[in-house]
């Protein structure tokens, strides 16, 4: 009698059923493969806000004596090891930041102008290594620019042209930023309320701002914020610098634009949500291009694209079919020779 259950291989004999088996798994494997990417890679710009400030030996001014380690510490928080830092510092001001539980690195300087950040991250544009190199960068920079022209009250400048000033060296610096790193997405933040003497102008900066080819379609960045409710009073502890609830408000903004613009999700999520990440939805006007999601093995983590998904399941769903047809052919009976 014909043995319809087994091939022969080498020799030696398999029920089709672990064929089956094993090239469903074979097809898992080879979609996980060539779907992994690291964490996504973010480049955090801007001036003391990103920065953050040392732990100090003794109260200086109202800046908090066991320092701060800004939004950044908060956004690392809410994603985990989906997502890391890069850019060429790792300090704080006037010392090392005090919390190191999270990835140190950036683009920030205290007191710094983005007039001037341009030759600053000279370096580090033209030739910054592999694995510092960003795949999103988020812009939260210009205060220093405005501030720079009111001193005791006294406007140096007319607020116009403070504000076209300030908006010429954000721009400059945003295009800078995309020439030199063309493939990462970039989002600029409308500067923060302050209790300074130049809020007003932060105030006509930001409508200014809204109406640059910065923010207006077609450009090669999108604008966010502030963020909703936030107080110059209330949210910052010398009306310039936020204080912990602040920070987390900074952070909420940027990981709604992690989330819904580019698709970044906890590390914790599941290998199941991963593979359904081509139906997650986004919200009219948004894109999931470029989006991509996590998926958990054990202690091993990394990033899958959603691009790369749907590759992933055709081949998923290919092997399938192929699968289902070979043992349906092998049960159908055949006449002899």
């Amino acid at each position: 009698m014909r043995d319809n259950l087994c091939v022969n291989l080498n020799a030696q004999t398999y029920p089709k059923s672990y064929m089956v088996v094993s090239l469903l798994i074979l097809s898992v494997l080879v979609t996980i493969t060539a779907s992994i990417s690291y964490p996504v890679r973010i480049l955090p710009v801007g001036d003391s806000i990103t920065q953050g400030i040392a732990s100090l030996p003794k109260q200086r001014g109202k800046h908090p004596i066991n320092g701060s380690s800004t939004y950044r510490r908060a956004l690392y928080k809410s994603f985990g090891c989906s997502i890391t830092f890069v850019g060429p510092w790792t300090s704080g001001f006037m010392g090392v930041q005090p919390c190191q539980d999270f990835p140190q690195r950036h683009a920030a300087k205290w007191g710094v102008r983005a007039k001037d950040m341009p030759k600053l991250l000279q370096s580090y544009m033209q030739h910054p290594p592999e694995d510092l190199s960003p795949d999103v960068i988020l812009v939260l920079i210009g205060t220093n620019d405005l501030a720079m022209h009111y001193s005791q009250g006294t406007v140096n400048l007319p607020r116009s042209r403070a504000i076209q000033k300030a908006l010429k060296a954000v721009s400059a610096l945003v295009h800078a930023l995309s020439s030199a790193f063309p493939q990462a997405q970039m989002f600029v933040s409308y500067l923060l309320p302050t209790s300074k003497e130049y809020g007003e102008a932060i105030a006509d900066f930001n409508a200014a701002m809204s109406m640059d080819k910065i923010c207006q379609p077609p450009t090669i960045a999108r604008c966010v914020g502030p963020p909703p409710g936030m107080d110059a009073h209330e949210h910052f502890y010398d009306g310039l610098h936020p204080n912990p609830r602040g920070e987390e408000m900074i952070a909420e903004m940027w990981g709604q634009v992690l989330k819904l613009q580019v698709g970044v999700r906890h590390c914790e999520s599941t290998f199941v949500t991963t593979l359904a990440a081509p139906l997650v939805i986004f919200p009219a006007g948004q894109s999931n291009e470029g989006s991509s999601l996590t998926f958990v093995a054990g202690e091993q983590r990394a990033m899958m694209g959603t691009g790369s998904t749907w590759w992933g399941l055709l081949f998923l769903l290919t092997c399938g079919v192929c699968c289902t047809l070979y043992v349906v052919k092998s049960k159908q009976p055949q006449m002899p020779l």
